[in-house]
């Protein structure tokens, strides 16, 4: 499991269609076949090593709608995200930090509310019973 990191969500001051959003993908794809893909352990091993692998396929056909994500993307990088991504279908976007990011300074870049959160760390089903009791 990868460890727990720092997230910020970015809350744009508008909202995307699920419907709209999978229309646009699959009129950007046309026909689409899956290529698997052999993903070596060693690129799953850290947030960084991941970053490359990670896709969003609304990413852009959302953001060629709503060119603002691109920049709110942007800013989250500049920020200092190892990763960062459309949420989905979107309007939501996050970053994930090595450390907490500075919210206010990036508020004063990116249209909409920034929310500071964090992936879980994972435990085991046995750890998981044993808080349990």
């Amino acid at each position: 499991p990868l460890p727990s990191r720092p997230i910020a969500l970015v809350v744009p001051p508008f909202a995307v269609s699920t419907a709209d959003a999978y229309g646009w993908v699959a009129a950007a794809r046309g026909s689409y076949t899956p290529v698997p893909r052999i993903i070596p352990p060693s690129q799953l091993a850290s947030w960084e090593a991941l970053a490359p692998l990670v896709v969003n396929d609304f990413e852009p056909a959302v953001a060629a709608r709503h060119p603002e994500l691109t920049s709110i993307l942007g800013a989250l990088r500049r920020a200092g995200a190892a990763l960062a991504q459309l949420s989905g279908s979107g309007s939501t976007v996050y970053g994930v930090f090595a450390a907490p990011p500075d919210c206010r300074a990036l508020e004063q870049t990116v249209p909409g509310r920034v929310v500071l959160t964090q992936t879980i760390e994972r435990i085991s089903p046995v750890e998981l019973i044993g808080a349990a009791r």
